[in-house]
């Protein structure tokens, strides 16, 4: 009986999403790809190698975790994401606690959880394009803040204000760039 009311909630949530996927597309397996309307820049990739594939790792982990879109050589270079870090620098906490409270099980749960959400985002064809910033971090934000807060507690609260004015002003150009570019 407990195993039934641990499935439950499993099988509930894939007869919705195949009652969602029926009524908005005529098919219980059709998730929307065959609508989807991708930038011609991706459209190469994608016929060769698929929507998820190993090819797409290296640019996805660059352009979500690496890269600094200022410094881009061009519109579709800048709109391809940005670093999590970079942009946003108080993500940088957390290290604290992953470093500190080495033998923390819920800094490594948290941990887990953001790499196994990852996964398929790396794998994904797209960075999120037409985006300034991590655009998928927003899938994995949960255990992102939940770590960054915890390493809050290791910082003065002058450097925690420094790293958000760094990432308001960098998200308020970007912003701006989006309006007169995007």
């Amino acid at each position: 009986m407990k195993i039934l009311l641990g499935v439950f909630p499993i099988i509930l949530t894939v007869l919705l999403i195949a009652f969602y996927n029926y009524s908005r597309f005529g098919n219980v397996l059709e998730t929307g790809l065959i609508n989807h309307n991708m930038t011609p820049f991706f459209k190469p990739d994608f016929e060769k190698y698929g929507l998820f594939n190993l090819k797409y790792v290296p640019r996805n982990i660059f352009y979500q975790f690496l890269n600094y879109p200022f410094f881009a050589k061009n519109a579709i270079e800048f709109f391809m994401g940005g670093s999590l870090f970079l942009l946003s620098p108080v993500f940088f906490l957390v290290f604290i606690p992953l470093i500190i409270e080495k033998k923390s099980i819920d800094n490594f749960i948290l941990l887990i959880s953001i790499i196994l959400i990852n996964i398929p985002i790396v794998l994904f064809m797209a960075t999120g394009y037409v985006q300034f910033g991590s655009r998928f971090s927003m899938d994995f934000i949960v255990p992102l803040l939940l770590l960054t807060m915890k390493g809050v507690k290791y910082i003065p609260e002058k450097v925690l204000l420094l790293l958000f004015l760094i990432s308001f002003f960098h998200f308020l150009i970007g912003f701006f760039w989006f309006v007169k570019f995007g």
